[in-house]
């Protein structure tokens, strides 16, 4: 998501940044973190403030998948690179 001129919005480059640290997963198990767009744009927003749908069209552009864990929870399923 660019601006109109073409630059990158802040929002981009504080998900570029964020996503630096964890890699998508593609199911649940040892390791594996879920997060919910909420949880991410909480934990960016000193930093930037996504518009609504924004972190997760980022999600998705980036390859993270959604995944539904035994006992019912859901998010965004990734861990930390190695």
């Amino acid at each position: 998501m660019e601006a109109n001129d073409g630059k990158i919005t802040p929002v981009v480059a504080v998900m570029g940044a964020y996503l630096t640290q964890f890699e998508p997963v593609e199911e649940a198990g040892e390791g594996v973190i879920l997060k919910t767009t909420e949880q991410i744009e909480s934990e960016i927003q000193d930093m930037a403030q996504p518009q609504e749908g924004e972190v997760a069209q980022l999600m998705l552009d980036a390859g993270f998948k959604i995944i539904y864990a035994p006992g019912g929870r859901h998010g965004w399923a990734m861990r930390y690179r190695r």
